[in-house]
């Protein structure tokens, strides 16, 4: 999912839990290893910028906190790419949420339920970030 994020900042961000596969990770280029002061979000994730100012001025001790309830809520990998002013959120939950046993008789309503189920999970995080709110925008 991608959603818009209304601050402005010159270099990519990545953020990515420990356990999310290695493989599909196409790291942007010269991207570096970046440590933040809360200890337990870095034994969480990996955090990569080019400009390690940015990876600071993003990922606020407020916002980290709320991506690690979103990781512990949703109990998968997952993955965050602020690129562009926008946020991509990716999560690794290793099922596919549109592919159904075709063996089994469809429950429509059950197969809506669980779609709606996985996208509002993410998209009460992104509300909850308030991302729509333009009061830290500031020109790049």
């Amino acid at each position: 999912m991608i959603f818009d994020f209304n601050k402005n900042f010159k270099s990519n961000v990545q953020v990515i839990s420990n356990d999310f596969i290695k493989r599909s990770l196409p790291r942007i280029k010269n991207n570096k290893k970046v440590k933040l002061e809360d200890i337990e979000f870095n034994k969480m994730f990996k955090i990569y910028s080019e400009i390690e100012h940015d990876a600071f001025y993003i990922l606020t001790p407020h916002f980290m906190e709320k991506i690690k309830k979103l990781y512990k809520e949703l109990d998968a990998p997952i993955k965050l790419t602020f690129m562009g002013n926008k946020l991509h959120v990716a999560v690794n939950n290793g099922e596919d949420s549109f592919e159904y046993n075709v063996l089994n008789p469809i429950n429509e309503e059950e197969i809506e339920q669980d779609i709606i189920k996985d996208i509002k999970l993410i998209t009460d995080f992104v509300n909850e970030l308030n991302l729509d709110n333009n009061l830290f925008k500031k020109e790049a």
